[in-house]
C-alpha cells in the first residue's frame, strides 16, 4: 500500500508546498508509509491528504506545516523522523527575511512567528536526546540562542497579532537558563533571566 511513490503521483500537502523531491529523497518508502499512517490531524484513521488529492489553498506557511508535521513524531521512537522534518523547515526558514525596522506588517509578523515556533520545536525535539545522541545538546542550545536573538522581534510580532494578550513563555530563555545552571554558569544564567524579564516574557516579568 505504501510502496515507492513516483513524483508525478505525489499530491496533497507535500505537492502544495512543493516538497515532492524532499519527500522522495529524504525518506525510504517504509518511512513514507509510516509518516502517512501516523499523521492524522483530523483523526480520520485513513491516509489523509498528506500526499493525495489536490489542495488549492492553505493558511499555513511551509515552515508552519513542517513544524506541525514534526510534532507527530517527537517521541523516543520517532525523533529521527522529526529531526529530518525540522532540518528541512530550518533550511527553508533561512530563505525568509524579516524586517528589523519600524512597525511590522502582518506578513513580517507571520514570518517571525514561524521562526520563533520552529526554534521552539527544535529545542523540544533535540533536548530530550541530549544524553543519547551526539550533538543533540549543542543543537538544542543553538536553537535556544537563535530564538533568543529573535526574541525582541518575536515580542513585537506577538503584540501585533494578539494585542490584548501578555507575552507567553519563551522556550529558548527557559531551556538555556536550565542548561547554563547545570553547567554552573550562574552569571550567564542570571543575565539571561534579566533579559527575559526586561522583554516581558511570561515567567520572568
Amino acid at each position: 500500500m505504501f510502496g515507492f511513490f513516483e513524483k508525478k503521483k505525489v499530491g496533497g500537502m507535500i505537492a502544495y508546498y512543493d516538497l515532492q523531491n524532499w519527500w522522495l529523497n529524504s525518506f525510504t518508502s517504509q518511512e513514507q508509509g509510516y509518516i502517512i499512517k501516523k499523521f492524522q490531524p483530523l483523526g480520520t484513521g485513513d491516509s489523509n491528504d498528506l500526499i493525495t488529492g489536490s489542495i488549492s489553498r492553505c493558511s499555513q506557511s511551509v515552515i508552519s506545516f513542517l513544524q506541525s508535521l514534526s510534532g507527530w513524531f517527537n517521541n523516543r521512537q520517532n525523533r529521527e523522523l522529526a529531526m529530518k522534518i525540522l532540518n528541512k523547515a530550518e533550511e527553508l526558514s533561512m530563505l525568509r527575511v524579516e524586517s528589523t525596522m519600524g512597525n511590522l506588517t502582518e506578513e513580517e509578523a507571520d514570518i517571525i512567528l514561524d521562526k520563533h515556533f520552529l526554534y521552539h520545536q527544535i529545542i523540544k525535539t533535540y533536548y530530550p536526546e541530549r544524553n543519547s545522541k551526539p550533538g543533540a545538546l549543542e543543537k538544542a542550545m543553538d536553537a535556544c540562542q537563535k530564538q533568543i536573538a529573535l526574541a525582541p522581534l518575536a515580542a513585537k510580532a506577538f503584540r501585533k497579532k494578539w494585542k490584548e494578550s501578555s507575552l507567553p513563555a519563551h522556550t529558548g530563555y527557559d531551556q538555556l537558563v536550565i542548561i547554563l545552571k547545570k553547567q554552573h554558569k550562574l552569571e550567564e544564567a542570571a543575565a539571561l533571566c534579566q533579559e527575559a524579564s526586561k522583554e516581558g516574557w511570561a515567567g520572568w516579568a
